[in-house]
């Protein structure tokens, strides 16, 4: 799926469809085998999902509903005062407007991740696993970012731990400064429709679904279908899933 697509490209109405759909038709299409899986059918079932623009305060807002959210721009304009948190500059037009109410992100630009669980779970502590959903070369591949992989960024703990609020708000990355903030790179070869994940439980989810050092960046697949299995029959308590569908597109030439 190119980053760049014409306005009658067929991809381009695809990916505006819900994920679910969205797999569905990759795979009449001659997809990948793992589509639909134990996992995706779980994800169908049970997630917390991002409400259509207009839908509400986003998560980091005072009185924000809870949910998982994306800001990004520009790299630079992180290191400029905020003029309301744009998207997309004044007047420009947003190549997904017609066909989507995902949210797009641009490739190149960076981005920080808002995780506020609010009161989808109100035990405390909880453990905290999110991962991105993307394509790469063709396959559909599940890369980690909490608990963290090697890195230079400074990342939370992967645990929410007071036991007395019920609207924590995790942010990734947690280090840097105003002026000189940790944010992620929005990547140009993940493919044009992503999903990012965070799964909240009252227990350790464990090392048999991820360990940094033995499986780096990388999550298979089969393991995620485990995790669906152990989250459904309550072996990790009380939990919630989260889930964040977007765009990832070229900025239009100026």
């Amino acid at each position: 799926m190119p980053d760049r697509l014409a306005p009658d490209d067929l991809w381009r109405k695809l990916a505006a469809l819900p994920f679910e759909e969205f797999l569905a038709e990759v795979k009449r299409r001659g997809g990948l085998e793992f589509l639909r899986s134990p996992w995706d059918r779980f994800v169908a079932a049970h997630s917390h999902r991002l409400d259509p623009p207009g839908g509400g305060e986003r998560a980091g807002e005072k009185n924000a509903v809870e949910g998982l959210t994306i800001e990004s721009k520009a790299a630079a304009d992180w290191r400029r005062a905020r003029r309301n948190d744009r998207f997309i500059a004044p007047g420009q037009p947003d190549p997904a407007a017609e066909e989507s109410d995902l949210p797009v992100h641009y490739v190149g630009d960076r981005a920080r991740i808002t995780l506020a669980v609010g009161r989808a779970v109100r035990e405390r502590p909880l453990h905290v696993f999110v991962f991105q959903d993307v394509v790469i070369d063709g396959r559909r591949r599940f890369i980690p970012l909490l608990p963290a992989p090697p890195a230079d960024f400074v990342m939370p703990k992967p645990l929410l731990p007071n036991p007395d609020l019920h609207d924590d708000v995790l942010l990734l990355p947690c280090g840097g400064t105003p002026d000189n903030p940790q944010v992620f790179e929005v990547p140009s070869a993940w493919g044009l429709r992503r999903r990012l994940t965070a799964v909240v439980a009252q227990k350790a989810m464990g090392a048999e679904f991820y360990e940094a050092q033995r499986d780096q960046w990388e999550i298979a697949p089969e393991r995620l279908d485990r995790l669906a299995e152990g989250l459904e029959s309550r072996v990790y308590g009380a939990w919630a899933l989260f889930v964040y569908d977007y765009l990832a597109l070229a900025r239009p030439m100026a």
